[in-house]
């Protein structure tokens, strides 16, 4: 299973800007966690005029399934459970 990866969300709040390197622009930008140091991340963080947000991402198509079938298999262990009380 692979790790899950952050992004770092970002999005200029007058309409674009340089900081960390790159340009911000009004519409919301989707990095790779890796795409910034932490002094990078942290002066994108102090500036007023960004929005910056982390989010996990998206688990990938493999990910996804085992995670599914991991939450389908509680509920039926437990109907099992209620069944052999009966």
């Amino acid at each position: 299973m692979s790790k899950k990866v952050a992004i770092i969300r970002t999005r200029s709040l007058r309409g674009g800007h340089y900081r960390a390197g790159v340009r911000h622009d009004a519409a919301c930008s989707d990095w790779p966690s890796e795409a910034f140091t932490k002094e990078q991340l942290a002066a994108m963080e102090a500036d007023p005029d960004l929005e910056v947000v982390t989010l996990d991402a998206p688990l990938a198509p493999e990910d996804a399934e085992v995670a599914g079938k991991e939450e389908t298999a509680a509920p039926d262990s437990k109907a099992k459970k209620d069944k052999k009380k009966d």
